[in-house]
C-alpha cells in the first residue's frame, strides 16, 4: 500500500472517501462490510463502526460489490490526498522503519493507548501500557518533525501539491511512485478521529491485550504480523 489520489476521471481530487446522500452506495455498503467482517484489506484492522467501503476504480457512481474493497479510515484516506490536504488532517513524514499499513497500525495504537490513560487514570492502565503510550507518542512526535527532512528529499511542499502531481501523472508514473518516494509516509492527526477513537478503544476482539496490560508488547507484534499476512 501506498499513498495516493482517486484518478477516475469522475471524480475530483478533493472529494471525500465516500460519497454523500447515494442511495445506491447507503444500501450495499453495509452489507458488504458485514459479509466481509469488517476487515481491512490493508492492514487487517476489524471494527464493526466507522469502517470505509473502498471504490476500487476510483468511481463512486460505480457502485457494484465486486468493486468494493472494505478498508479502516486511515487506510482509507491514504488514497485520498486532496480530501487529507483540504481538511488538515495529517502531514507528510519521512519513515523508512515502517510501511503504511505498519505506521496506520502503530499510530492506532498510540491514539488508543493514550485515550486510555486519559480516561481510565493511571490507577488503572498498569504501568506497561502507560510506558507504551508515553513512549509511542514520543516517537509520533519526532517523526513529525521528520515533514522538513521530506522537503528537502523530495522537493514536496504539501500535501496538495502531492495529490496534484499524483493527478498529472502518466498511468505508468503512478504505478510506481513508490520508487520515486519510498520513505514518504502519510502520519495521521488524531484530533479528527475522536469517535473513531472511542469505539476503537472499546475493540475488544482485537484489542483484547489491553485488558491486561503487562501483555500490551505483544498487540504491536499481532499488528504487524497481521500487515504482512494481509501483504
Amino acid at each position: 500500500m501506498f499513498i495516493g489520489v482517486s484518478r477516475s476521471g469522475t471524480s475530483r481530487i478533493s472529494e471525500p472517501p465516500q460519497p454523500y446522500e447515494n442511495s445506491e452506495f447507503d444500501l450495499l455498503a453495509p452489507k458488504f462490510l458485514q459479509s466481509v467482517d469488517f476487515v481491512c484489506s490493508e492492514c487487517g484492522f476489524s471494527s464493526p463502526k466507522y469502517q470505509h467501503v473502498h471504490h476500487l476504480d476510483g468511481n463512486h457512481k460505480h457502485n457494484k460489490v465486486s468493486n468494493f474493497s472494505c478498508r479502516d479510515p486511515l487506510c482509507h484516506l491514504c488514497e485520498h490526498l486532496g480530501f487529507v490536504a483540504d481538511n488538515k488532517l495529517g502531514t507528510l513524514v519521512f519513515c523508512d522503519s515502517l510501511s503504511q499499513e505498519e505506521l496506520n497500525a502503530y499510530v492506532r495504537i498510540s491514539w488508543v493507548t493514550n485515550y486510555l490513560a486519559r480516561t481510565l487514570g493511571a490507577e488503572n492502565c498498569g504501568e506497561t501500557l502507560l510506558k507504551i503510550a508515553r513512549n509511542t507518542a514520543l516517537w509520533i512526535e519526532l517523526l513529525e518533525n521528520t515533514n522538513h527532512q521530506v522537503q528537502r528529499a523530495y522537493k514536496i511542499q504539501n500535501i496538495r501539491a502531492l495529490a496534484e502531481d499524483f493527478r498529472n501523472m502518466s498511468d505508468e508514473e503512478y504505478e510506481s511512485r513508490h520508487s520515486k518516494f519510498p520513505s514518504l509516509r502519510l502520519l495521521f492527526h488524531p484530533d479528527s478521529f475522536s469517535r473513531e477513537i472511542e469505539e476503537w478503544s472499546r475493540n475488544k476482539d482485537f484489542f483484547a491485550d489491553f485488558y491486561e496490560p503487562n501483555q500490551w508488547p505483544i498487540i504491536l507484534e499481532k499488528h504487524i504480523q497481521r500487515s504482512e499476512a494481509n501483504g
